[in-house]
């Protein structure tokens, strides 16, 4: 759950980056697609292996899953650990939460450590891929010697 959280922000960055290069590159082959969704995966059960599918066997995995820079380690293919119920759930929480309004969704109800804790590493994601952002960009700006 912690890797879905950690992962989420991440692919849906690089899912609005890749809407964006389909509409004004649609010849080129968008790598990164295949981990969106695990029922979009076009991903042989070789290349699957290799990259960690939660839907295969662990004892079939060949290698970490390897994703652009930046992005967090995960012990498996992100696609997989973003579509994992309890990460999705934690997500219409999360748009909730940032708009004052948990408490409301939780119907009166105090919201559980649990869900407070999950709460705090996806909005910590979010803080990491907005830093990841703005240290790209400085980086391109500056003159290396």
């Amino acid at each position: 759950m912690i890797e879905g959280l950690r992962a989420l922000p991440w692919a849906h960055d690089i899912r609005a980056q890749t809407a964006k290069d389909e509409r004004d590159y649609p010849e080129e082959n968008q790598t990164w697609h295949t981990i969106l969704r695990c029922a979009d995966c076009r991903l042989s059960p070789d290349q699957r292996a290799a990259q960690s599918c939660g839907r295969m066997p662990a004892r079939l995995h060949t290698g970490p899953w390897r994703g652009p820079p930046g992005w967090p380690a995960t012990g498996l293919c992100p696609g997989y650990l973003i579509g994992l119920p309890v990460v999705e759930e934690i997500a219409r929480a999360h748009a909730w939460w940032t708009r004052g309004q948990l408490a409301q969704w939780l119907h009166g109800a105090d919201p559980p450590p649990v869900l407070i804790d999950a709460l705090d590493i996806l909005e910590g994601a979010r803080n990491a891929l907005e830093a990841y952002r703005h240290w790209t960009v400085a980086d391109s700006g500056r003159q290396h010697r």
